[in-house]
């Protein structure tokens, strides 16, 4: 008799394990301004209306893609213009003040997601 495999085997490609599939539904009203702000928002994340609502609920952040690639975008900006400057042979401070623009605003980046986010 062949000796059984205890090994787990995962689900087929693009199925999820019984655990794992959403079981429950959760079904709320809200005034048509609201749903239209949450679609705004959710659109943004590039997220339908329900799993905008659901990753806010449950306190998962939620990302507008415009910020993430701007954020994405400065940090290469960053790293150009140090390599510029190390290409051209100019001293760090020289670009130091580019440098602390790009810092900024990759701050203000996230301080403005921080306080849409409460």
């Amino acid at each position: 008799m062949p000796k059984q495999n205890s090994r787990q085997v995962p689900p087929p490609r693009g199925k999820k394990a019984a655990a794992d599939m959403k079981q429950r539904v959760v079904a709320f009203r809200i005034t048509n301004e609201d749903y239209e702000r949450m679609r705004q928002w959710a659109e943004l994340a590039g997220m339908t209306p329900g799993q905008f609502a659901r990753a806010r609920a449950l306190g998962h952040p939620v990302i507008a893609r415009c910020d993430l690639t701007l954020i994405n975008e400065l940090r290469r900006q960053g790293g150009l213009l140090k390599h510029v400057a190390i290409e051209a042979g100019r001293p760090w401070r020289d670009i130091e003040p580019a440098i602390a623009d790009v810092r900024a605003a990759i701050t203000a980046i996230r301080t403005s997601y921080e306080r849409g986010k409460a």
